[in-house]
């Protein structure tokens, strides 16, 4: 009976397997195809952006930004319902300048009642044009983000660095500091992880847990 226990355990925890999700912010390209705001405009410059459907497309600096994310609003790389946790571990926003040596700070979320505070960013700008930020967190600034959550995302950094600002995407509340941005909204993707059962094993483990069923039954 004892090694059968065992076996189960090992089977359960056989049963729980990290997948990687990402969220963003998106909008309709001129193909009528919803696209990641960060990842389409990537290397592109503001003109370029625009073109691909969206409103307006700019570079906002300033030292200190303000804005918040509507999870239900985002775009998802996989279904999710309701009930779905997240475990998120990067953030990363469109930039638009260049900006060497320059500090992009570091996110401050605040999510109910609680703030974590990620590393400070790293910037990414190959091929010119929109760059991006890539903020982490790590140890216990990892938080969990539901669904229905709504996030409030602060940063401040030197007041040469430039985010991307846009008009006509889903997923974020305009940009609300400084004051007089609020129609522009910030290219925000989100990664994480979330904790699935594999087939394969809960299969196994359903198995293992009838054949203890049946051979208690003929005791």
């Amino acid at each position: 009976m004892k090694k059968t226990v065992i076996a189960l355990l090992a089977l359960a925890g056989m049963a729980d397997a990290s997948t990687t999700i990402t969220l963003g912010t998106w909008f309709t390209n001129t193909e009528n195809s919803a696209v990641y705001t960060v990842d389409a405009v990537q290397a592109k410059d503001k003109n370029g952006a625009k073109a691909l459907g969206l409103t307006k497309a700019d570079g906002l600096t300033n030292s200190k930004f303000t804005f918040a994310v509507d999870v239900s609003d985002m775009l998802y790389s996989t279904t999710l319902t309701n009930d779905d946790v997240i475990q998120v571990n990067t953030i990363t926003l469109a930039s638009n300048s260049a900006y060497d040596s320059k500090d992009p700070g570091k996110l401050s979320i605040t999510l109910g009642n609680n703030t974590y505070v990620s590393e400070t960013g790293a910037e990414d700008r190959t091929g010119g044009g929109y760059g991006t930020i890539t903020y982490k967190f790590s140890g216990e600034n990892v938080f969990a983000l539901g669904i229905t959550d709504t996030l409030t995302v602060n940063i401040t950094a030197d007041p040469s660095v430039a985010i991307g600002v846009f008009q006509g995407q889903n997923g974020v509340d305009g940009v609300t500091n400084p004051s007089g941005f609020s129609a522009w909204q910030a290219a925000v993707k989100i990664t994480g992880t979330q904790s699935v059962p594999e087939p394969a094993a809960a299969t196994l483990s359903l198995l293992a847990l009838s054949g203890l069923a049946a051979r208690r039954r003929r005791k």
